[in-house]
């Protein structure tokens, strides 16, 4: 292919001078001198010269007896020893005369500007020259480089990847090498697209060889001419890069704020060494959504913690909550940190795990709260259960129970005794069971005082009464409600 490329410079650079040189020697045809050059390794210095400034061509040595004339193409041997030494004069085989102009200038001048090569790409067209034996040689391997990745992480460990690799390829067939793909990789959701190519490039096949702990892609492609700064994109979807969400805090029961961040883990078990990569999140069953705005370099089998956002919470304090079991009519008694007044509902991600921490009597950081957050969406409050357990005792007595209507609807009262045994007042959130169906308080007293009640939308089972108990104390609540059983 080089020595065509070659010849073709030659005829243009003929072509732009001049035919004159050609006048002195009406038998020499034009095809003939550039067959002679191209097909003879003899006259390659000659090209040299033509192609690279500056080399002199050598002088002709002649074995004894040599006649300087080839005895099949003695025409041509003429027009090699003329183009050393000068035309023949006319009438005269053995005087030399000075070159003609279009000569002199073809063997002593510089190749003009415009038949230059960029270093570069002369460069590599020579590489892909010296391996060309043919358009329909054996593939050539070619190791193709990340130069940028992007990484959308989805839920159940499942995430969706966009590779760019820099592709540069000789003319003919190659095989090109994609090392570090992950070897969880789902095959057939592999697509592969070529942009920016000077030259059309068909991909032909591709085929996926893994190993113990990594994977490569080996893509069969077809290149019309050579391609030199191009990019190939490989999208694919992945499995076992999982992302999890949580939140770890700062409770100060003094100021009543809860400082909290939110965090995203992601683990990589893909195979895959992720090298600059810039992540993005779509967890759909959480409804979250978040982009890291810089390079991220994720090894595989690592995993990684992002920081998604910061708040700063208040009012915050301890409560204390006491649930009935609806068929042992025990309750089951917490503490918790609840904060209130969120301006933004959507805040946070409800049934996230979450870990609190706070100062001791000493001064030192220690866990005081560790689960997950309850947030009921329509609620602008939420609430993370405490590790200490509250001092406080609730039991309660049915004091009625009343049929009225046609049987199906039951009128229920009764005494919720709550004792606090600590040095705290406390406030105590009773949750009372009223069942799946219709139901209404009719009242609610403490101490004789009317009370409010509410009815919690996420669990529409149960009314809450709020009570608040002072230090070493007790106190009783009285309620009656009015149940639909059918």
């Amino acid at each position: 292919m080089r020595r065509a490329i070659l010849a073709v410079l030659i005829a243009a650079f003929l072509s732009l001078s001049s035919f004159q040189s050609f006048a002195h020697y009406p038998d020499i045809e034009l095809l003939d001198a550039l067959d002679y050059l191209i097909d003879f390794r003899q006259n390659s210095a000659l090209i040299d010269h033509v192609l690279d400034d500056g080399i002199q061509p050598p002088a002709v040595s002649e074995s004894p007896g040599d006649s300087g004339v080839n005895p099949v193409f003695g025409l041509m041997s003429e027009f090699e020893s003329e183009f050393q030494l000068g035309p023949i004069a006319d009438g005269d085989s053995e005087t030399y005369g000075a070159p003609d102009p279009a000569t002199e200038y073809l063997t002593e001048s510089p190749v003009p500007v415009d038949l230059e090569l960029d270093d570069t790409v002369s460069s590599f067209a020579d590489s892909c020259d010296d391996q060309f034996d043919g358009f329909f040689q054996s593939p050539r391997e070619v190791s193709i480089a990340e130069e940028a990745i992007y990484v959308r992480v989805m839920s159940e460990g499942r995430a969706s990847v966009r590779e760019i690799r820099s592709l540069d390829l000789c003319a003919g067939r190659s095989t090109l090498e994609l090392a570090n793909m992950p070897t969880s990789i789902v095959e057939n959701s592999i697509f592969l697209s070529v942009w920016n190519a000077p030259a059309e490039v068909e991909i032909s096949g591709y085929r996926l060889v893994h190993a113990d702990d990594s994977a490569t892609l080996y893509v069969e492609v077809i290149a019309m001419d050579n391609v030199l700064g191009a990019s190939l994109e490989v999208n694919y979807v992945t499995d076992d890069l999982y992302a999890s969400l949580s939140y770890t805090g700062f409770f100060d029961s003094d100021s009543e704020s809860l400082l909290l961040s939110e965090w995203l883990t992601v683990t990589n078990d893909s195979g895959k060494r992720f090298e600059n990569a810039m992540f993005s999140f779509s967890l759909a069953e959480l409804g979250f959504g978040h982009s890291i705005p810089s390079s991220v370099t994720l090894p595989s089998g690592e995993k990684r913690l992002f920081l998604s956002n910061d708040y700063a919470l208040s009012p915050a304090r301890t409560i204390v909550t006491a649930e009935v079991n609806p068929d042992s009519g025990l309750y089951e008694v917490t503490e918790l940190i609840k904060v209130e007044g969120l301006q933004d509902r959507g805040l946070l991600i409800p049934f996230s795990p979450a870990t609190i921490y706070s100062l001791d009597l000493d001064g030192f950081v220690s866990l005081c709260a560790q689960g997950k957050i309850h947030k009921p969406k329509e609620y602008s409050w939420f609430t993370v259960r405490t590790l200490d357990q509250p001092d406080v005792t609730v039991q309660r007595v049915k004091t009625g129970d009343e049929v009225t209507g046609s049987g199906s609807i039951r009128d229920v009262s009764y005494m919720i005794n709550i004792d606090n045994d600590s040095p705290e007042p406390v406030v105590v959130t009773i949750y009372e069971y009223m069942g799946t169906g219709s139901w209404i308080v009719i009242s609610a007293t403490v101490d004789a005082k009317p009370i409010s009640h509410s009815r919690d939308l996420s669990r529409r089972e149960y009314a809450t009464f709020t009570v608040e108990v002072p230090a070493d104390s007790s106190r009783a609540l009285f309620y009656k409600a009015r149940i639909d059983e059918r």
